[in-house]
């Protein structure tokens, strides 16, 4: 049987995975950020056929692009024709969207409620009659809580601390050596990068909040406890809107690596929709979403997924979800 295929893009990378029809992993591969709102169309293109071409080369023989039966994807840009030009016009190509992708690896269900949050955000929810989405306006006026978001609030702390109006913390320090040669009087070059790299800069510095509040900086975490609350903010809004339809119970998960800055992140957000919707059931993702591409083509090739989701716990073992705590 042909190989499934599956491609998650995004603000910052794109991922390529290759399994047969018993899921077990056969390539991997990776690729430059892929969004269509920040990255050219000929960018997109390198970044996906990248990705592709590393995931089959790394097959080391066991799958070609004539192996490839199926691809799920999913990512703001468009794939078709790096999938076409790499793998041919025949491949059955399923663009899945982010959220189904998303869902479908972190709770392997097709029903529930998903807060993303990577360089960009938003959240969706989706019951037997209604879905619904809020967010993912772009880092120009929206994205809550995403890794962009952090990284520009960290930035606004750095500022502060230029100005003398804000002592200086453990975060100050940190962006200081991220800003390397530019440092105090030329942060503002930031501003002149190409919108994709000056998005991804931002975003990267969300590694860097993370790990200054695992060492008890408190502007640090005070960031990403508001990040934990602004997405939190949107998810309670978009059930609030089903009242009576809500399901009880419900499940709601999350995505993106955004979480795995800091447990302050997850436990912020779990807290804040359980809290306010006692029937939600806030879980931690099972995999990355990137897999959810691997395991919606087992599905609909009649594999029980969640029948041996501890086999394919530990064939797909590199992409199991890892929060930190």
């Amino acid at each position: 049987m042909r190989k499934i295929m599956s491609i998650d893009g995004g603000g910052t990378k794109v991922l390529c995975l290759i399994a047969d029809e018993e899921g077990n992993l056969l390539g991997t591969g990776t690729g430059g950020s892929a969004n269509g709102s920040f990255n050219t169309p000929e960018e997109v293109n390198e970044s996906v056929s990248a990705a592709i071409v590393e995931a089959l080369e790394s097959s080391k023989g066991s799958a070609d692009a004539s192996d490839i039966g199926t691809v799920y994807c999913a990512m703001p840009a468009n794939p078709r024709p790096a999938v076409h030009d790499k793998l041919g016009g025949q491949v059955d190509l399923r663009e899945v969207g982010e959220f189904t992708l998303s869902l479908y690896a972190a709770i392997q269900e097709e029903y529930g409620a998903l807060a993303l949050a990577g360089t960009g955000s938003f959240v969706h929810l989706k019951t037997e009659t209604v879905s619904k989405r809020a967010g993912g306006h772009g880092s120009l006026f929206g994205d809550e809580g995403s890794g962009y978001d952090i990284g520009r609030q960290a930035l606004i702390a750095y500022t502060r601390v230029l100005d003398g109006t804000e002592p200086s913390t453990p975060l100050f320090e940190s962006i200081n050596e991220r800003l390397g040669e530019w440092k105090l009087s030329h942060i503002y070059e930031i501003i002149s990068l190409p919108r994709g790299r000056q998005r991804s800069f931002i975003s990267s510095l969300c590694r860097s909040v993370g790990h200054c509040a695992a060492g008890g900086d408190p502007v640090a975490a005070e960031i990403l406890r508001k990040a934990g609350e602004s997405l939190a903010y949107q998810m309670n809004g978009l059930l609030s809107k089903l009242g009576d339809e809500l399901p009880n119970p419900f499940k709601a998960s999350i995505a993106g690596g955004v979480w795995k800055a800091h447990p302050i992140v997850f436990s912020t957000f779990a807290e804040c929709v359980e809290r306010a919707h006692p029937s939600v059931d806030v879980v931690a993702p099972l995999f990355e979403p990137v897999a959810g591409g691997i395991l919606l083509g087992l599905m609909h090739r009649g594999f029980p997924v969640k029948e041996n989701i501890d086999l394919l716990k530990e064939r797909l073992s590199p992409f199991l979800y890892r929060l930190p705590q």
